[in-house]
């Protein structure tokens, strides 16, 4: 979407009662606003850290984290994420979510300080909104939006699909826009989880199949010690025993 000119208006963070509620309005060309110029990501990490995992054992927790970063070009002295919402599909039979959870949101985002907070999970979903009400901007590095954990059930390719949320003219804003932007305005970034069976299953289905060879090897052995006398007839007649 383009747009030829646009404003917003930011409300300065803890403003006392006698303070008036300074407002922040700045004006652009619409040709800062060429598409897209958000991006969303949600990945998947270990429980302990922010860096993107490739696979993890079946049974294993796990965190999906979705981050929203402001990708306009050039980057802008009010450079940031205002607020955003994104909801990630997944497949509930590989992974499960406890819908009960207390879902994470971003330390850029001022949530508890008078932002606003919605949160939905499902058996195959988490969606997640929050604003920065602050009229300082983040700048252009990544922010997460939240995360929620997950336990892989199941053995398999999982998939993390993000999406736009809500109303594309309140939901999702950058700073120095208040327009709001359209799904075609944001570049998503799905990712894929790679779950395999745990090593301990690995293992014990290995001595498994060892086990059942060496029954094999030992009702072999068995067999030749029984018949090692047994004579052979060859067309000639000649006796023939096992050594």
């Amino acid at each position: 979407m383009l747009r030829s000119l646009a404003a917003i208006s930011l409300l300065p963070r803890a403003a006392s009662s006698k303070t008036a509620a300074a407002l922040a309005i700045i004006l652009f060309p619409a040709s800062l606003l060429a598409a897209p110029v958000m991006r969303v990501d949600a990945f998947a990490t270990a429980v302990d850290s922010t860096t993107a995992i490739s696979s993890v054992d079946v049974g294993e927790q796990f965190l999906l984290r979705v981050y929203v970063t402001d990708i306009r070009d050039p980057q802008l002295p009010f450079h940031g994420v205002f607020s955003a919402g994104s909801t990630v599909s997944f497949d509930p039979a590989l992974s499960s979510l406890d819908i009960n959870q207390t879902v994470e949101f971003g330390p850029t985002f001022l949530v508890g300080s008078g932002g606003p907070e919605y949160v939905v999970l499902a058996p195959d979903s988490a969606t997640g909104y929050t604003a920065r009400f602050s009229a300082t901007p983040p700048g252009s590095a990544p922010q997460l939006l939240f995360s929620v954990l997950l336990t892989a059930t199941g053995i398999g390719q999982q998939e993390f699909i993000p999406i736009l949320f809500g109303d594309v003219d309140r939901w999702t804003q950058l700073y120095g826009d208040d327009l709001g932007l359209d799904a075609e305005d944001i570049q998503f970034v799905g990712s894929t989880l790679e779950i395999v069976p745990e090593p301990a299953g690995v293992l014990l289905l290995l001595v498994g199949i060892l086990g059942l060879l060496g029954i094999r090897r030992s009702q072999w052995a068995m067999w030749i010690s029984r018949n090692r006398s047994t004579s052979w007839t060859t067309g000639s007649g000649a006796g023939i025993a096992l050594p």
